[in-house]
């Protein structure tokens, strides 16, 4: 009898710890296979695209709609960010346009060739960085004259940087695929879990505390930010994921059918 209600407890304690992990379509399937994952934004429960062509599109999370943003494209686009409600490119030539989410309209900001140098935009709620030749500044306002540099050249190689707005902070899957928090008064770089845990990942998240990331053959993991320990949540429902984002709070990933999914973890 003893032996009998302990495998039961065990039973018990072994259901409640474990996650099922449900992909929830959102719209149309293969509405986004012309997704161009590097160039996109998300805020205000939108995600934001260039498309190969150049057009900016808007993507609403709740419904799945689909939709041109103005009729301009921008074919030149290097950089694609947005920040306190709009949407920025810098092209190739170095300069910087903004846009009107609502409307499409644009407006030229920065001259040619004022933003060459920059390698890399990050945006942290409605503050602005960006790297330049492995120096990380922070802006106030679109003018080198007011840029302060957040530590020392260690980001020449940033690998898969994340921002998470909901908490005001920044990490990164590095090269080697370690993860770390990336303090954005000092520039101190402070490493989360095991060296090279994250060999397999190619994109990620951070959501409500924990990083989410797929790996190569499309296994799922979960980590919480506190300590970086790894947990397989899926093994076969991530074969055809290729862009995986959070936004208020949620987890979605577009597939390379082009099918927009929310990733819903019970």
């Amino acid at each position: 009898m003893k032996f009998l209600f302990l495998a039961a407890a065990v039973l018990l304690v072994t259901t409640v710890k474990s996650q099922t992990v449900t992909l929830k379509p959102i719209g149309k399937s293969n509405t986004y296979i012309s997704l161009n994952s590097y160039f996109t934004v998300h805020f205000g429960g939108a995600l934001y695209t260039i498309d190969r062509s150049g057009a900016i599109n808007k993507m609403d999370l709740t419904t799945g709609d689909y939709t041109p943003v103005g009729k301009s494209t921008f074919a030149r686009a290097k950089h694609f960010f947005a920040l306190s409600g709009r949407l920025y490119i810098i092209e190739n030539d170095g300069g910087m346009v903004q846009i009107d989410p609502a409307t499409g309209n644009w407006t030229s900001i920065s001259p040619m060739n004022y933003w060459t140098q920059i390698n890399s935009v990050i945006t942290v709620g409605s503050i602005l960085f960006m790297i330049e030749n492995g120096v990380m500044y922070r802006y106030s306002g679109f003018n080198n004259s007011n840029r302060t540099a957040i530590g020392e050249a260690e980001f020449y190689s940033p690998g898969i940087m994340f921002s998470d707005n909901q908490t005001m902070k920044l990490y990164s899957v590095t090269d080697d695929r370690s993860f770390y928090d990336i303090n954005l008064s000092t520039g101190k770089w402070t490493r989360i879990g095991d060296k090279k845990a994250w060999k397999g990942a190619w994109g990620g998240a951070v959501v409500n505390g924990k990083l989410y990331t797929v790996e190569n053959p499309g296994l799922f993991f979960e980590a919480p930010i506190t300590d970086g320990v790894k947990k397989q949540l899926d093994n076969t429902q991530f074969t055809k994921a290729r862009f995986l984002f959070g936004e208020a709070g949620k987890l979605y990933t577009i597939t390379s059918e082009g099918s927009l999914l929310e990733i819903v973890i019970n």
